[in-house]
């Protein structure tokens, strides 16, 4: 893997006969990021726009257009899809907190922790640790993670 980089942020990723060239704005944010084959056949694009307040409004690539709205806490309310696809939705609580997660396919959330995302499964310690992530047919592949005395 060779990297390039341009005031400390990298530009151009080679690794094998795959090229990935990054863009970034003048607040120094990811605007755009292309993947290559070789540098004739682009596999992959995806660009970023982002709001007056900085976060992300718009995510286009390849596959599909993300449109991102915010509440005036800068907390994520809602993801649109431009592919006729239903809308991500998203409450939080006055800390802050995410509470509720509302797309697609099986999502559960509990206590402001994920217990499931599509086939993923989480587990957690008492002190609120991710200890095990399950995912795959039947959760057969497992990442367990330990923590130190200090948690």
């Amino acid at each position: 893997t060779e990297h390039r980089f341009k005031g400390g942020r990298e530009t151009q990723r080679q690794q094998g006969l795959l090229l990935s060239d990054y863009s970034y704005d003048e607040q120094g944010r990811l605007k755009a990021q292309t993947v290559w084959q070789t540098q004739q056949q682009q596999l992959f694009w995806r660009d970023y726009s982002y709001d007056a307040g900085g976060n992300l409004a718009a995510l286009s690539d390849t596959r599909n257009r993300r449109s991102y709205q915010y509440d005036k806490q800068d907390r994520l309310l809602r993801i649109d899809y431009a592919h006729n696809q239903a809308p991500e939705r998203f409450a939080h609580d006055p800390a802050g907190n995410l509470l509720m997660q509302d797309r697609p396919g099986p999502t559960t959330l509990k206590g402001n922790r994920l217990l499931m995302e599509g086939d993923r499964h989480y587990d957690y310690d008492a002190y609120g640790n991710l200890v095990r992530e399950r995912r795959g047919t039947a959760q057969c592949l497992v990442t367990e993670y330990r923590y130190d005395s200090q948690h």
